[in-house]
């Protein structure tokens, strides 16, 4: 009989199909990504910072059988706070603990998340936990979460006692181990099943990981399916299960919608492009040269990793920016790119202010995130505070051109991603063939190399890979403003390729 894990049991809150799967067939799951890899890693560093609260724990090393042998052991000797206390039921529940804390006659369970707050998931997480050790004889009679506080400024060594909070959250956890309790008994029965259950999205309880599972078991879904409308709820499946609904454009006009919903909807429907040429022009009207379209690439892990920053904020190491200095005039591109283990910020602010032209719009893509950027960096550096305030002041949004339906189109699936929208309206410039190929990877990539974990050819490649990723965004904008202003302000000046 195969095991039910803590990550086993989150699986099933998913998806019951989704645990079968990954202990049945797990070559058709989705391969771990960069995503999931940053977030394993952050984990374990911010584990490893949690330790340091409990000065002499015992750490369990060894895995599996061989690890409850060693908790067991370990506990007979008389340690009283174990670093992954391992159990393994006789119903099977295998469990291994952050922290198990001995006080008096019982234990105090902790569990570390590198996250900035109490989620559900966590809850749930920590019942399983609970139960688990109970049944091999532990008596739990609190419960703590450890979490980052992301008002923490790192001012020297990171210090673990004003990086982390600890939270009693012994009532929240019993107030699920009833429902815990059955599903873990449903759970084993999908383990124990010679067959997949039905996949049925109206029983998961994390849609928009059951919609990453479910578009990857089918990736040729087709565009009209139900699943592929943008800002799914769970909510909406069930009505739409209920009504037989299968494709986007079967919808009835009297079903709750949000406008991207409505548009996508819409579109659908339509079968083409829908465009409010006089007002794309007027947007384009707006803009004062030189056009400068600017992207940054940000790094923020749990832990800070340089002197004065903040968990989780977002800090950048690298731009790349297009300039179009008059109509019709000859595009520049200038970039910066922070290489080795140094603070990036600083360096790259002297470059950006020499780069960029003190007149004329910054066009981005999603400008909250380059003008939070900003902030944050005003933030670490006031001496540039007006320069970055002035380079907010003049930020125009070109993704908002696509996000408030002035440009629609049914292949954009209900998104305005840069990586939606370039594909339809730039047919000869894709992501598929860059070593980098999304934001996360960058991020990832850049945080290795910059805690000098990389050898120096994958380094030296990643740089590469970091600097042609960058510039593609850029030069991404610059080719999505070409075409509108081909489409929508025909005649006027383009620019010198």
């Amino acid at each position: 009989m195969k095991w039910l894990t803590k990550s086993d049991y989150l699986k099933y809150l998913i998806s019951p199909a989704y645990l079968w799967l990954a202990k049945h067939a797990k070559d058709k799951l989705p391969p771990f990504d960069e995503a999931g890899e940053m977030l394993v890693a952050q984990g374990n560093e911010v584990e490893e910072y949690a330790r340091r609260l409990y000065p002499g724990g015992a750490l369990v090393k060894s895995l599996f059988q061989e690890a409850v042998r060693e908790t067991e052991q370990l506990v007979r000797d008389g340690s009283s706070t174990l670093f992954q206390a391992t159990v393994l039921t006789g119903r099977r529940l295998y469990c291994r603990a952050d922290v198990l804390q001995r006080r008096g006659g019982g234990w105090e369970l902790t569990e570390v998340k590198s996250s900035a707050r109490v989620k559900d998931d966590h809850i749930h997480d920590l019942a399983f936990q609970k139960i688990a050790l109970e049944e091999a004889g532990y008596r739990i009679d609190k419960v703590l979460l450890i979490y980052v506080n992301s008002r923490y400024r790192r001012q020297g060594e990171v210090d673990p006692a004003r990086l982390l909070v600890r939270r009693d959250v012994t009532r929240k956890v019993a107030a699920v181990l009833d429902v815990t309790r059955g599903r873990i008994d449903r759970a084993l029965a999908v383990v124990a099943s010679p067959r997949c259950p039905e996949d049925d999205p109206a029983a998961c309880g994390n849609l928009y990981a059951w919609l990453k599972l479910y578009r990857h078991l089918n990736p040729d879904l087709a565009p009209e399916n139900i699943y592929r409308l943008c800002r799914l709820t769970l909510d909406q499946v069930k009505r739409f299960r209920a009504a037989g609904i299968t494709k986007i454009s079967d919808i009835p006009v009297s079903f709750k919608l949000t406008p991207p919903q409505r548009a996508q909807l819409e579109l659908t429907r339509l079968r083409r492009a829908s465009i409010h040429h006089s007002a794309v022009a007027r947007e384009l009207a707006g803009l004062r040269y030189p056009l400068q379209f600017l992207d940054y690439e940000t790094v923020g892990p749990a832990v800070p990793l340089f002197e004065g920053t903040r968990p989780f904020r977002a800090l950048p190491f690298q731009y790349s920016l297009h300039i179009l200095p008059e109509p019709g005039g000859q595009l520049i591109h200038k970039q910066y790119l922070a290489r080795g283990t140094q603070y990036p910020a600083l360096a790259l602010l002297e470059q950006l202010q020499a780069d960029l032209r003190p007149e004329g719009s910054v066009v981005v893509w999603f400008k909250p995130f380059e003008m939070g950027a900003n902030d944050y960096l005003a933030e670490l550096h006031p001496e540039y505070g007006e320069f970055l305030a002035g380079v907010n002041a003049r930020v125009y949004d070109l993704m908002e051109i696509f996000s408030n339906h002035l440009y629609g189109h049914p292949s954009f699936g209900g998104s305005a991603s840069i990586k939606k929208v370039l594909p339809v309206l730039i047919p000869d410039m894709s992501y598929q063939q860059l070593g980098i190929q999304e934001g996360m990877a960058a991020s990832n990539g850049w945080l290795r190399a910059a805690r000098g974990q990389l050898a120096d050819h994958t380094r030296d490649k990643l740089y590469d890979d970091l600097i042609k990723y960058c510039g593609q965004d850029t030069l991404a904008m610059v080719r999505i403003y070409q075409h509108l202003m081909e489409v929508c302000a025909p005649g006027r000046p383009q620019l010198t390729k």
